[in-house]
């Protein structure tokens, strides 16, 4: 099972439901891969080093910043932006926001979709115009993106990318919040998603 989901950051109780497997004889394993950097975790990893040796040089000094700073600090920080992230996306009418309202059980990614506007061109605008990176899709979830997107096309989309064809498939925009963000990007982010929001209230309708 996933520690945290990198769609919408929900952060399953993973003690909870391995207390209930272990009642019944069952074991879990957990995929950590988008909660380590982000909340105190106890992990121990078991692949042998030499198989990557560069990525393991790599994830021992991210650790070590990261316990620098201390997990709990991180934790907490990335929780309070988070926070304003969902409030403030929250308030514009017309984004959809998806996965927990509560920045206590998630991440801090937060995924959404502007109504009238492609996820695709949220994308490039908040990345031109804006200077916000952010990614757009499915995030190599589809089956869960779809769920969320409630997309029911009789198989329409799976053929499409089957083909090669990207092009106007469902997806949605993921904004991720990590221990070098400040509320001044947050406040960037919304201030381009309500201009981007207003360009399609504004926009004269087609005779």
């Amino acid at each position: 099972m996933t520690g945290a989901s990198n769609v919408t950051g929900y952060m399953p109780e993973i003690h909870r439901i391995a207390r209930l497997c272990h009642a019944h004889g069952a074991r879990i394993l957990v995929d950590a891969a988008q909660l380590l950097g982000h909340a105190p975790i106890d992990v121990r990893p078991e692949d042998d080093p030499e198989h990557n040796v560069a990525g393991a040089v790599g994830l021992a000094a991210a650790l070590s910043f990261l316990m620098c700073v201390g997990m709990k600090a991180v934790r907490q920080h990335e929780r309070a932006l988070t926070e304003q992230t969902l409030v403030q996306l929250g308030d514009i009418d017309g984004v959809a926001l998806y996965g927990p309202r509560d920045a206590a059980c998630r991440t801090g990614v937060v995924s959404f979709n502007v109504d009238g506007v492609c996820h695709e061109l949220v994308a490039r605008l908040l990345d031109r115009e804006a200077g916000v990176a952010v990614r757009n899709g499915c995030f190599c979830a589809q089956p869960y993106v779809h769920h969320l997107l409630r997309v029911d096309d009789g198989g329409a989309v799976r053929r499409a990318m089957e083909a090669g064809r990207i092009e106007g498939l469902p997806g949605a925009v993921r904004a991720s919040i990590g221990i070098e963000n400040a509320a001044e990007d947050v406040e960037a982010l919304v201030r381009a998603v309500r201009r981007i929001r207003a360009r399609v209230r504004v926009r004269p309708a087609v005779a």
